[in-house]
C-alpha cells in the first residue's frame, strides 16, 4: 500500500472553487478536531488541515459509522473524493 501524503494547497483549492459536477478531485488532507453534532453521532465536523491552511469541514452522515468503529480519527487522513463549499451568511467564512 503507497504511503498517502497531504495535498499542500488543498484547502486553498477547495475554498476557490466548488469542482463541476462529475469531476473529481483527489485532496488528502488531514482529520484535526473531529466532533459529534448533537448527540446522535451521525453527524461529524473537523478540521481538514493541508499543512498550510485549515478548514471546517462536516462529514456525511454516511462516513459517521467509520467514525464510530474507530477507523477515522483526529490525526488521520482522509482522500476528499467530492465536496460542497457553502458561505455562510453575513459572515467572511466559507
Amino acid at each position: 500500500m503507497a504511503k498517502e501524503m497531504i495535498s499542500s494547497g488543498a484547502v486553498e483549492a477547495m475554498l476557490a472553487e466548488n469542482p463541476s459536477p462529475g469531476e473529481s478531485t483527489d485532496l488528502v488532507v488531514q482529520v484535526l478536531d473531529l466532533k459529534p453534532v448533537g448527540s446522535t453521532n451521525t453527524r461529524f465536523t473537523f478540521m481538514a488541515n493541508d499543512g498550510k491552511m485549515k478548514v471546517k469541514a462536516m462529514l456525511p452522515t454516511a462516513i459517521a459509522g467509520e467514525v464510530t468503529s474507530g477507523k477515522l480519527h483526529n490525526f488521520g487522513l482522509i482522500r476528499i473524493l467530492d465536496y460542497t463549499c457553502n458561505t455562510i451568511q453575513n459572515q467572511p467564512q466559507k
